[in-house]
C-alpha cells in the first residue's frame, strides 16, 4: 500500500475521505515498515495492505490498531487486495489459517472479520480539495466526486459490474488505468483538482510522474513478488503544495538478495511441508 502524511484532521464521507496536507504516501503489500511521525503528520494508506509480503496479518492488524488509537491521524483506503476473492488466494487466507489455526470459512474467523472491515473502508480520498488518491487511479469510466459520495457501504466488488457506480468502484480500487491525458485533464477540471495519485502501479524506481506531473504513481513494496527487484518509495505533500515539484519522495531499496514472495514460500524453501488452508469447521 502507499500512504500519505497529513497535518490537519480530515473530514470523512461514506466512500471518500477528504484530508488536508501535509501528506505521506506508500504502498507495502505485507511488508513491515519502521518510519513514521504521528506527532507531525497524518497518514493516508491507499490500499493493498495484504498479500504477497511476509507479514500481511501483522501489518493489517497494526494499521487497524493504529486507526483505533489515532483516528484523526490514521486514514485507510481500500485497494485491490482488500477483496475476499483476491486475498483468499494471495496469501492472507493462508496466513490466517496457519498462523491462527482457524477455519477461514467460519464467519467468526479473523479472516472473515478482516474482509468485513475491508468492505467498510473508503475507496478513495481527496487531499486539501486538490489531489485525488486511490489504489488504481481514476479508471476508464467518467465520474465525479459527488458520484462517490452516493456509494453506500459495505461495498462488495463484483466480477461483472452492471451499474456505473459498480464499474467506478471496481476501477478505482483494482482494475482501472487511465492512459489518456485528455480523460485525466477532464476529470481534474470537472472536479476542480490538480493531481491524481495512485498506488497500484509497480514502477521500477518506486515513484513515477506522467502528463507533466498530473498523474503520480507511488509504489511502496520493494522487490514486488520477490522477483521484480524494484525500489519502493514514499511521498510527502506539504501544506505549501502547489505542483508536483513541491513533493518530497524517498526511495526504499530492496535488501540484498531476492527473497521469497511471501512467508509461506519462505517456509517451503526451508524444507517445511505444505499445509492446506483449513476450510472445515472444527468439532467442538
Amino acid at each position: 500500500f502507499f500512504f500519505l502524511m497529513i497535518r490537519r484532521p480530515p473530514r470523512s464521507t461514506q466512500s471518500r475521505s477528504s484530508a488536508a496536507s501535509d501528506v505521506y504516501k506508500r504502498q507495502v503489500h505485507g511488508e513491515v515498515f519502521g518510519e513514521g511521525d504521528l506527532d507531525s503528520f497524518d497518514y493516508l494508506f491507499l490500499g493493498n495492505l495484504v498479500d504477497r509480503g511476509m507479514h500481511s496479518l501483522e501489518v493489517v492488524c497494526l494499521l487497524l490498531a493504529l486507526k483505533l488509537r489515532f483516528p484523526d491521524q490514521m486514514h485507510i483506503i481500500r485497494g485491490a487486495h482488500e477483496d475476499i476473492r483476491i486475498n483468499r488466494l494471495g496469501g492472507l487466507a493462508e496466513e490466517c489459517s496457519l498462523k491462527l489455526g482457524e477455519d477461514i470459512l467460519d464467519p467468526n474467523s479473523a479472516f472473515s472479520a478482516l474482509n468485513r472491515a475491508f468492505e467498510a473502508m473508503p475507496i478513495a480520498a481527496t487531499i486539501d480539495d486538490r489531489v485525488f488518491a486511490s489504489c488504481a487511479g481514476i479508471g476508464q469510466t467518467s465520474f465525479t466526486l459527488a458520484d462517490l459520495d452516493t456509494l453506500r457501504k459495505p461495498i462488495t466488488l463484483v466480477a461483472d459490474p452492471q451499474t456505473k457506480l459498480q464499474k467506478v468502484a471496481n476501477e478505482i480500487i483494482s482494475t482501472g488505468e487511465c492512459d489518456s491525458e485528455e480523460q485525466l485533464s477532464n476529470f481534474l477540471k470537472v472536479n476542480k483538482l490538480q493531481m491524481v495519485v495512485r498506488g497500484n502501479n509497480p514502477v521500477q524506481e518506486g515513484i513515477d510522474e506522467e502528463f507533466r506531473g498530473a498523474l503520480v504513481s507511488v509504489y511502496g513494496a520493494t522487490n514486488d513478488g520477490g522477483k521484480k527487484g524494484n525500489n519502493a518509495a514514499f511521498l510527502t505533500l506539504r501544506k505549501t503544495f502547489k505542483t508536483s515539484g513541491d513533493m518530497n519522495s524517498k526511495a526504499l531499496v530492496p535488501p540484498p538478495g531476492a527473497g521469497p514472495q511471501n512467508w509461506m514460500e519462505e517456509r517451503r524453501s526451508s524444507g517445511e511441508p505444505d499445509r492446506k488452508v483449513s476450510t472445515q469447521k472444527k468439532k467442538r
